[in-house]
């Protein structure tokens, strides 16, 4: 696998940066920005990179995967945040079955790279599962329905 440490600092489509710390506006942003399209058909995981006052300043891609996972490495995910020298993140991945419940890998996934980033002083603020027509924040343990207004 071959991996670029890119911050993409502007989402594809011109979407405005927006608060981290909301996760509805994470999951549409992820959408509108066109990192998880509706309807892929491979997993894919992307590393919103945040802000001190929160706000998205770029992204990066961490993994596309096949029809039921992708590879969340923590050492990728680690030396591209601290290159982005950024110390936050938020964590969005798709379900391309459109269920939006975490798996027992994605709850792993999520509490080791709590765990490593903690341990360089950086913050994971979320982890944004995305399905068919809704989200899961691991924050706050809940699945939603999105909204169709853009």
């Amino acid at each position: 696998m071959q991996y670029e440490y890119i911050l993409q600092r502007k989402p594809k489509n011109n979407i405005a940066s927006v608060r981290a710390d909301n996760p509805e506006l994470i999951a549409r942003y992820a959408i509108d920005s066109n990192l998880i399209p509706p309807g892929e058909p491979k997993e894919k995981a992307y590393l919103i990179i945040v802000s001190k006052d929160l706000m998205t300043k770029g992204y990066i891609k961490i993994s596309e995967g096949g029809f039921d996972s992708t590879t969340i490495d923590e050492r990728f995910i680690m030396t591209s945040l601290l290159l982005s020298g950024h110390e936050r993140a938020v964590l969005v991945h798709s379900h391309p079955n459109g269920k939006c419940n975490p798996s027992l890998s994605d709850i792993r996934s999520t509490e080791d790279l709590h765990k490593a980033m903690k341990a360089f002083g950086c913050s994971l603020l979320d982890h944004v599962i995305i399905g068919e027509d809704g989200y899961y924040s691991f924050t706050n343990e809940v699945v939603k329905k999105l909204d169709n207004h853009a």
